[in-house]
């Protein structure tokens, strides 16, 4: 992460986002490769 300017992430053949290494950790960076991206609504 400290070489990265900015990190891209991808699950199942989708980019689920991009984050700024500065602004984000691990667990983030986890969740979004398993394919939370956090706008699932709880029903």
């Amino acid at each position: 992460m400290s070489l990265s300017d900015r990190i891209a992430v991808m699950f199942d053949g989708k980019l689920m986002g991009f984050r700024d290494p500065e602004a984000t950790d691990e667990r983030e960076l986890g969740l979004l490769m398993a394919g939370v991206t956090g706008k699932e609504e709880a029903a």
